[in-house]
């Protein structure tokens, strides 16, 4: 039943790729105008703490987010 439940209402609790690098940016923006970190980010519908970015990041084993969150998008612009 609530797998049933869950894609009824087409929810997801999966962390999308994109939707991490796009919080990345914005985090990477953040710091570069000198504003205080946040706790976490709105993705989607949805809360997620910057605790679950992390661990995303060291699940797919990314050491440098900010050069991969940079990278994919400058390859989204060309």
């Amino acid at each position: 039943m609530y797998k049933d439940r869950v894609r009824l209402w087409r929810l997801n609790k999966n962390n999308k790729a994109s939707e991490i690098q796009a919080a990345l940016r914005l985090a990477l923006e953040r710091a570069r105008s000198g504003l205080t970190p946040v706790s976490g980010f709105q993705l989607g519908s949805r809360y997620v703490p910057s605790a679950e970015i992390g661990r995303y990041l060291r699940r797919k084993r990314i050491k440098n987010p900010w050069k991969w969150a940079l990278e994919t998008q400058q390859t989204i612009k060309t």
